[in-house]
């Protein structure tokens, strides 16, 4: 098992309520899968029409709405939105798994059920089946947008609504993408320091349905 309390105390309440951010007037969905730069992407889209409402566990029981963007990780779309395009944020699947060690060993080091070293962590999840990490790597239905960190302005500015707006003329959207790219990060080693072409073999076959709808290379550990 790769998660401690609070993770199961997370993935529980899914089986409870689950959120949806949409934007009615651009007809748009929003989705962040974990480790993909999430907190940025809500804090950019929190200057537009989006909000988001609260499911009891059902797609057709609303709890409540709120007229803003919440920060969430929820993959569902209710009863009523199945029309709707999707935006996802998403990150090089080598990098986005490095950063997920990182965070569960730092949160979860004091008590022992992170590995010492990326290799050990790898081969635990990847000998478990990848646990309940496959579904934050599957598509709900094909994005319309993506939001890729590596790449985080010039895919903004695909979105219209983005383009024309006051965020981008003023110049704001491209300093605040530009401070996050260049941001000071904790994986700052090469890729090829923490895979082998065994590892990234096994990554790239098991995610290969991410890797082929975002684009990312299968080589692109080896940069």
């Amino acid at each position: 098992m790769i998660y401690n309390r609070e993770y199961r105390f997370i993935i529980n309440s899914m089986h409870l309520r689950f959120f949806f951010t949409h934007s009615e007037q651009e007809r748009l969905a929003v989705f962040l899968p974990p480790k993909t730069g999430t907190i940025h992407a809500t804090f950019i889209f929190n200057h537009f029409n989006f909000k988001t409402k609260i499911y009891g566990g059902e797609v057709t029981k609303l709890i409540s709405e709120d007229d803003y963007f919440i920060h969430h990780h929820s993959e569902k779309i209710p009863t009523g939105y199945e029309d709707y395009d999707v935006i996802y944020t998403t990150r090089n699947p080598y990098t986005r798994l490095l950063s997920m060690y990182f965070y569960e060993k730092k949160i979860m080091g004091l008590d022992g059920m992170v590995t010492k070293t990326f290799k050990e962590y790898f081969s635990k999840i990847s000998n478990c089946g990848w646990g309940n990490l496959n579904y934050s790597f599957n598509f709900i239905k094909p994005p319309k947008y993506l939001i890729r960190m590596e790449h985080l302005y010039e895919d903004y500015i695909k979105i219209p609504f983005i383009r024309d707006s006051n965020l981008n003329k003023s110049g704001i959207l491209h300093e605040l993408c530009e401070k996050k790219i260049h941001a000071k990060k904790q994986e700052t080693k090469s890729l090829k320091e923490y895979y082998t072409q065994d590892m990234a073999d096994n990554v790239y076959e098991t995610f290969k349905t991410y890797f082929d709808l975002t684009g990312y290379d299968k080589d692109s550990w080896k940069l």
